[in-house]
């Protein structure tokens, strides 16, 4: 468009200055090309500064937000976190074990360098993800009430079945050596869970003894799954 406008102005230019007694009507046209001529290169050139101006402001923004953001996670508290038991792949903590929140940038919340979803954490010489920190010191009553909500809203309906039943008939008479064991079975993925009540895929050897053992917390898990009485089974309330 702008060069067919040039190129219209620059004929009625020649044509006006080689015919000197033109109709007024042939000037008025070329100093209308002239005058759209102007006005679009003056539109262009407002238009470039203003999207400099947007992609200045643009820019600045951006580096307010992630300046904000940091000094924000710098200054993470427990007391601030969506949750104060956080699960292995919380947004909480992967936001605090991120590369520019790590420990050594001085945060302050006791979760920042704590990969609780590692594979290489170790629990009681087990290779297994690492506890969630805070809960040693829980009482029973506090632990059962967690471990029944734990079973019933894990995700997986059919894990979630046989766990929430299982904990609905022996959590609150389990010593407390199988009350914590039974803790460290749900930190494992929930179909592999059901794999081993089910006896579909092979023990893995830190769980070896207690599926295998007559009277263990895993054997007696495998037999609840097996419902040799043939009960109807339903999600316990919480």
């Amino acid at each position: 468009m702008t060069i067919r406008n040039v190129t219209r102005g620059l004929r009625c230019t020649l044509a006006f200055r080689t015919l000197p007694n033109a109709l007024p009507v042939q000037a008025s046209l070329c100093r209308v090309d002239c005058a759209l001529l102007s006005t679009t290169c003056a539109r262009r050139k407002s238009g470039l500064k203003a999207d400099g101006s947007r992609a200045d402001q643009a820019e600045a923004g951006a580096s307010q937000s992630l300046d904000k953001q940091s000094r924000t996670l710098d200054s993470v508290r427990d007391d601030t976190l969506s949750d104060p038991y956080p699960l292995p792949f919380s947004p909480d903590i992967v936001e605090l074990n991120s590369v520019k929140t790590r420990v050594e940038a001085g945060l302050e919340s006791k979760w920042s360098g704590v990969n609780l979803a590692s594979s290489q954490q170790t629990l009681n010489h087990i290779d297994a993800p690492m506890r969630v920190p805070g809960r040693d010191s829980e009482a029973r009553e506090t632990k059962i009430a967690r471990l029944i909500y734990q079973t019933r809203k894990r995700g997986t309906l059919e894990t979630d079945l046989l766990l929430s039943t299982f904990a609905k008939k022996e959590l609150k008479n389990l010593p407390d050596a199988e009350l914590d064991e039974f803790d460290r079975l749900l930190d494992e993925p929930d179909w592999d869970i059901f794999y081993w009540c089910t006896q579909r895929k092979p023990i893995p050897a830190r769980w070896a003894h207690s599926f295998n053992t007559a009277g263990k917390l895993g054997h007696r898990l495998v037999a609840h799954t097996r419902n040799d009485e043939k009960a109807v089974r339903w999600m316990p309330e919480l």
